[in-house]
């Protein structure tokens, strides 16, 4: 598998994904929403995905999403279209390769916790729309749920926040502290993305749906979470905690809701991340 269409070139993980295979040799073509843009392929999640009659796609990886925690109305649109719509567009599109896609760990909480938000509503719709296209073209789908990550250019969940907050001496507004997180650094997702592709490319010649998740052994409360950054940065951190409210349906313990990726292997550790981050 050479030729990748990725989706979501421009996001966080999608940037990583970009760089990192295109540093291995494969050939990734991007997507745009300007049809006048050259040198990427025009698709705005509104219609279906036409590609070039001459153009050979191996793999799609969908890295494209779209997140608001109280979202309005516009929001909730951009959402919609960033994981129904892309979905569905797909399905009507001209492709006929298998299918990589990430879903959230929201999605498969116990049910007392269903629906955590209006966000893991559409994203198991479109879990479903992929395995429905998988269906059709007879082709394989690979859903990997994916807990929290860090590191890249987004720096606005709480992790990257509490590292802030020491470098401006700026106090943190957050909970009372006891949300669970799981964290896997980007550039580790990336990697084992591509051990998956590479070493175990017969899964992508079964033409069935798999469903693996990506997570490592740092798994925190917040407040256990910020305890180790201070540990070790030395540096306290500055936080009022108690000080926003908990959303409903707030996370408190760690659910494991995939097997885990054939192979993963964790190599950025949290620690290391934390002093080059703080330099």
């Amino acid at each position: 598998m050479k030729n990748i269409l990725l989706i979501g070139s421009r996001g966080n993980l999608g940037a990583e994904i970009k760089t990192y295979f295109g540093s291995k040799n494969y050939t990734i073509f991007t997507t745009s929403k300007n049809n006048n843009f050259d040198g990427k392929i025009f698709f705005d999640g509104t219609q279906p995905l036409i590609l070039p009659k001459n153009l050979q796609i191996d793999l799609i990886i969908n890295a494209a999403n779209e997140y608001y925690v109280n979202p309005n109305h516009e929001e909730t649109n951009s959402m919609r279209n960033a994981t129904i719509g892309i979905a569905k567009n797909i399905l009507l599109s001209n492709l006929s390769c298998p299918i990589l896609f990430f879903s959230s760990y929201l999605q498969y909480l116990p049910t007392e916790l269903q629906p955590w938000s209006d966000y893991t509503i559409m994203k198991s719709e479109a879990v479903e729309i992929f395995k429905e296209y998988g269906r059709n073209r007879k082709v394989t789908t690979v859903e990997i749920t994916l807990y929290d990550n860090y590191g890249g250019k987004r720096k606005n969940k709480f992790f990257d926040l509490a590292l802030d907050s020491i470098a401006s001496k700026k106090t943190l507004k957050a909970t009372c502290g006891e949300t669970v997180v799981n964290l896997t650094h980007i550039k580790d997702i990336a990697r084992n993305l591509k051990m998956l592709i590479d070493k175990d490319v017969y899964i992508f010649q079964e033409k069935n749906n798999f469903s693996f998740s990506i997570q490592t052994s740092d798994t925190f409360t917040l407040r256990n979470l910020v305890e180790y950054i201070e540990r070790i940065s030395g540096t306290r951190v500055l936080i009022k905690w108690g000080s926003i409210p908990y959303r409903a349906k707030e996370v408190f313990q760690y659910y494991n809701s995939k097997p885990i990726l054939p192979n993963f292997s964790q190599e950025q550790t949290l620690g290391s991340y934390i002093l080059s981050y703080l330099k």
